[in-house]
């Protein structure tokens, strides 16, 4: 699976984002992806005889606040990801 991050915050220290995969109770780090600056890429384990997988990005972040960096994360809405049989 892949994302690409944007916000208008201005103060987000981009070079301190976390991205990770969220299935159910289980959390997949995601790495960034060569050559660009906002997008990351990772995997998710699928059970064996699974139709769909649920899932959604977290992505923990620091931001420049006054005195010393503050720590915040965004969620993205959840998405299903469909297991097709031929």
């Amino acid at each position: 699976m892949e994302v690409a991050f944007t916000s208008p915050q201005q103060t987000l220290r981009w070079e301190s984002i976390k991205p990770q995969i969220v299935s159910g109770s289980e959390f997949y780090t995601m790495r960034p992806t060569l050559l660009m600056t906002n997008r990351w890429e990772g995997l998710v384990p699928v059970p064996p005889g699974s139709k769909s997988v649920h899932y959604r990005y977290k992505f923990d972040f620091d931001y420049n606040a006054f005195g010393k960096p503050k720590a915040d994360s965004a969620l993205s809405p959840e998405y299903t990801l469909k297991i097709l049989d031929k």
